[in-house]
């Protein structure tokens, strides 16, 4: 690596194995620290020296970084590690191509890439500015004319992408597009771009969740209506300062692209002009036939009606010569603001001419009024931090500092063990599984490093072996040799000379030999470890989806169940197997639902004994006539399985899956142990009772110490959901051993 002294900025070439210790510098001899990070500030990359880290992009991190052949700023964009792969380094290559290619003032230029220590870098126009994103963090909303002057010039630079290359951008949001201190707006971060040529059906759906189009989320063909869409939700957040689409996690978020509707602008905000709601809307389409056609339709609209709601119409620019306009809105504003404040100053000064005399008397009471409340609220309000906050600043910093690809493993636990400790024994459910976050993290970056050190093992095998190889072949010149000098008699101190050196290749090839056999034993406990940690990182995924399920499926929300499936087998197509053996078990829930809770008419004069003739079923609840013909009325789930599997008997549909409907209607009514008895051979429902059986103990044992009331009510509900399981006993067991403690 190479960094610069900072006391005579030499630069300074040094080993990998140095970072963070003392050296001294070979030009001025004083000591120097070698940075213990690859891209601390110092640290320099090809004719790059690092400043400071300035952001985040789609698949690497963006540094502020001076070019010092030119003694110019820029903003240097590394590629990940875990991107350094070839389809990584393609998309990397990509970006480049496609912002050299493009020259537009709305966008960011490219003009330098290469490579060192196997590290991609790019050399691109620094901005001084700030992002939309930021923008709204710090106001909440921006007006609704400055935001449609922003979405104006970045529209312009995606019609000027579509138009010169067929490019899409993919990943349109907040984040990516900044105000410069000019008040330009520019489109950046091109990582995802791809042209409309290169797609393909097996190709990796890539974008942000809260931004991305239906059809991004399907995997299907895009076009610039994709961008649209895209560029409709950040419009909607900008007015707004909300997104349409919300929620914990990327499968929800996905279900509410698909199928809900956002509620309309004016609706959020009485303010927003009618128009500009309706514009969104249209942007925000799910099919992409009720969208814009392309950004010159889009932009078209956005002028006409800045004609009819901007403050100022003079300053709208015509279409396409939206980048000579700055974006003033000090200016803009003046004329309307000026009217208003003469106004206003009027008002005022008949005001305060009639309450000054009031004004006088009643400030002495409000200053002792003011000191007693500030006082009160000092001596009352306690002290609290947010120990959930303080875990999810932990969270993001760890993440960051996991991603790092020069840190050796062992730092990355140690640190990840340190805020485990810091943090102790969580108090709730949610701080739990915050910190089970960061051990995912943890398990996450073993897995990488893992995988980069079996890497590095099979290029030292392949190295290994090519020089056998050539040692071989050596050996068999030097055989041939000695069977020249004894054939042709040459003098003995020629043919022991030429034995000594064959003795010495073979000694080599031994060596190499036992060498490569190390290898192959290092690498194969690798590969187990990998095989391991890839088995935990596959049964952690499904562990999570069954987890969701089973929040879902006692709420009879199973067409979210089947949203989420549908979303999780577009994303993983190699997972579809096990999803769709999910999906076929929750569309059978769904079957027997409907016929046990909703089938009208389906099963009137069925007769139940001990209860009486069926009258009809709907919205979960069953009308009868007892035997005293009274009309009576008895929710489903109060029915005995039994009761309800008579009921549900007759249906050819439900014929010999006995089993498997009787386990299904106790899914649906949350008691798992009594599923398990209904079908014991289900490996899901097994699975199920497992993981509410660690996260119950889990939570109990942190409960028990602090909230031993709480622990008991959570104990008893465990032992209800889980009465009749094949293991019940051993889990009752347990879990009484918790209690006690």
């Amino acid at each position: 690596m190479r960094f610069r002294c900072p006391f005579c900025f030499y630069a300074i070439n040094t080993d990998e194995s140095a970072r963070g210790y003392s050296m001294t510098c070979p030009s001025c001899a004083k000591t120097v620290m070698v940075p213990v990070g690859r891209f601390e500030d110092g640290c320099i990359i090809g004719d790059f020296l690092i400043k400071s880290k300035i952001g985040e992009g789609s698949i690497g991190a963006v540094y502020l970084a001076t070019q010092l052949s030119l003694e110019r700023q820029v903003a240097l964009k590394i590629l990940s590690p875990e991107y350094s792969t070839q389809k990584g380094i393609n998309d990397f290559l990509n970006e480049a191509r496609a912002a050299a290619k493009l020259s537009h003032i709305n966008l960011v230029q490219s003009f330098a890439i290469g490579e060192e220590d196997n590290i991609c870098y790019m050399a691109m126009t620094y901005i001084t500015g700030e992002t939309v994103r930021k923008r709204i963090l710090r106001d909440g909303k921006i007006p609704v004319d400055e935001s449609l002057h922003i979405i104006q010039q970045v529209a312009e630079a995606l019609y000027y992408a579509w138009e010169e290359s067929r490019l899409i951008h993919r990943d349109v949001k907040p984040d990516n597009i900044m105000i410069t201190e000019d008040g330009i707006v520019k489109l950046t971060d091109l990582g995802l771009a791809m042209q409309t040529s290169e797609w393909r059906k097996d190709m990796e759906i890539s974008g942000s969740p809260s931004y991305m189009s239906p059809e991004q989320f399907a995997g299907e063909p895009l076009d610039t209506r994709s961008d649209i869409y895209s560029l409709g939700v950040t419009l909607y957040q900008m007015i707004a300062g909300k997104l349409p689409f919300d929620a914990d996690t990327v499968r929800s978020v996905a279900h509410q692209h698909f199928e809900e509707e956002a509620v309309p602008l004016n609706k959020v905000d009485p303010s927003v002009p009618v128009p500009v709601a309706r514009l969104v809307k249209k942007m925000m389409e799910k099919n992409p036939d009720d969208r814009y056609r392309d950004m010159e339709a889009l932009l078209n609209d956005i002028w006409e009606i800045r004609q009819k709601t901007a403050p100022d119409r003079s300053l709208v620019p015509e279409v396409h010569t939206i980048s000579l306009k700055r974006l003033d809105y000090g200016r803009q504003h003046e004329t309307t603001e000026a009217k208003k404040n003469v106004l206003k100053l009027e008002d005022e000064i008949r005001e305060r001419r009639k309450y000054l005399r009031i004004l006088l008397a009643l400030i002495p009471v409000a200053l002792i009024l003011g000191v007693i409340v500030t006082l009160y609220w000092y001596g009352n309000t306690p002290i609290n931090t947010s120990v959930e906050t303080r875990i999810m600043q932990k969270t993001a910093y760890f993440k960051r500092f996991a991603d790092d690809g020069s840190l050796p493993l062992k730092v990355i636990q140690e640190e990840g063990e340190k805020i485990l400790a810091e943090f102790g024994n969580p108090r709730n459910r949610t701080q739990r599984l915050m910190l089970d976050n960061i051990r995912a993290i943890m398990t996450e970056a073993a897995y990488q490093r893992t995988m980069h050190e079996n890497k590095n093992l099979l290029n030292a095998l392949r190295t290994s072996r090519r020089d056998n190889a050539v040692l071989k072949a050596e050996a068999e010149k030097l055989t041939v040799r000695m069977k020249e000098a004894e054939n042709k008699a040459i003098s003995a101190e020629e043919t022991a000379r030429t034995k000594k050196l064959y003795e010495e290749n073979l000694k080599k090839i031994e060596a190499l030999n036992a060498s490569i056999q190390s290898l192959e034993t290092e690498r194969s406990a690798l590969q187990q470890r990998i095989s391991s940690l890839e088995l935990t990182l596959e049964e952690n995924w499904r562990d999570s989806i069954r987890s969701e399920i089973m929040k879902l499926r006692p709420q009879l929300r199973l067409r979210e169940i089947s949203a989420l499936l549908a979303v999780e087998s577009v994303q993983y197509p190699g997972r579809a197997q096990w999803l769709n053996t999910l999906e076929q078990e929750n569309s059978l829930l769904q079957r027997i639902l409907a016929d046990i809770a909703d089938s009208g008419t389906k099963y009137s004069a069925k007769d139940l004994p001990g209860i009486g003739r069926i009258i009809m079923i709907s919205s979960g609840f069953v009308d009868y006539q007892d035997d005293g013909n009274r009309v009576r009325q008895v929710k489903w789930t109060q029915l005995p399985t039994d009761t309800a599997w008579r009921i549900l008997s007759d249906n050819p549909f439900f014929s010999g899956r006995e089993r498997e409907v009787r386990a299904g209607l106790e899914l649906l009514k949350g008691s798992l142990g009594a599923a398990q008895a209904a079908n014991p051979t289900s490996l899901e429902i097994s699975a199920m009772i497992r993981i509410y059986t660690q996260d119950t103990a889990r939570v109990m044992k942190y409960m028990v110490p602090d909230d031993p009331d709480g622990a008991r009510a959570l104990y008893d509900n465990a032992l209800k959901i889980l009465k009749g399981g094949l293991e019940f006993d051993s889990i009752h067991s347990e879990l009484s051993a918790i209690l006690s403690q």
